[in-house]
């Protein structure tokens, strides 16, 4: 198969949106983008991500670098180092491909309180993914219940995503305590057996930060915040698999 007919995949559209495609494939891709009006509305919201992005970010470049990073760059020019941090701050915050930040958003979640929120999470799908008979406080068959009650509790709005066409079913969820505070998880299992668990709680109000990845030996998760809600997807430690996943429930929670 020629590079001419090859299909269109996710990443293709991602790479022209970067503009890393060459111009060849740029056509293509642009080509078939022409003919898939859904495809062609993704890849258009992601330009417009790209263009906040670069909004936000293009005066960091500008500004002084400080003195304890010019000494590590070793004495290299700042002219080299400025432009290094700005894109080094760019793949940070868009590591998620697509899914990070939407215009007008930012990014002012506190330094370290995503990674806090990562490892909670990651404890609780070790704690509970595991029991068999008492996995969870209110069954599947009770979501209604089941969401209005952990809103209730958390204070900002509880829904649980249908996961049927990743192949999952909720099993229920439960009440946790996170620091004195609440938060609320909820269950999800493949046919296999498999337990993946959706943890939230009510954050300081961060309008969208990206996603991120954290592990823990077989556990991965991906962890953003949105508004006043921080959410953690744990699973099994299939990064690729786990990101299909979180976007399905970010898609629902957040739809269009």
């Amino acid at each position: 198969m020629t590079e001419r007919t090859r299909p269109v995949s996710e990443q293709d559209i991602m790479a022209l949106v970067d503009g890393e495609l060459d111009p060849a494939r740029a056509a293509e891709v642009e080509a078939w983008l022409a003919d898939h009006p859904d495809e062609a509305r993704q890849a258009e919201g992601w330009r417009r991500q790209n263009l906040a992005l670069k909004s936000a970010l293009d005066p960091v470049a500008g500004e002084p670098v400080p003195g304890r990073l010019s000494r590590l760059a070793g004495g290299k020019s700042r002219r080299w180092l400025a432009p290094a941090l700005s894109a080094a701050a760019a793949a940070i915050v868009t590591f998620p491909l697509g899914l990070a930040l939407a215009p007008g958003n930012r990014v002012d979640v506190a330094p370290g309180a995503g990674e806090r929120l990562a490892r909670s999470g990651i404890a609780a799908h070790r704690v509970y993914a595991v029991e068999v008979r008492h996995p969870v406080e209110v069954w599947g068959d009770e979501e209604q219940h089941l969401v209005t009650w952990l809103t209730r509790r958390l204070g900002v709005p509880v829904k649980a995503p249908d996961l049927a066409a990743k192949g999952l079913r909720l099993v229920g969820g439960r009440l946790l305590a996170d620091g004195g505070r609440p938060a609320a998880l909820l269950m999800y299992e493949d046919r296999g057996g498999r337990r993946y668990t959706l943890v939230l709680e009510r954050v300081s109000p961060a309008r969208l930060t990206a996603f991120r990845y954290e592990s823990s030996e077989d556990v991965g998760a991906f962890y953003w915040v949105d508004g006043e809600t921080g959410y953690v997807l744990s699973g099994p430690a299939d990064r690729a698999a786990l990101l299909e996943v979180a976007r399905a429930v970010y898609g629902q929670i957040n739809p269009g």
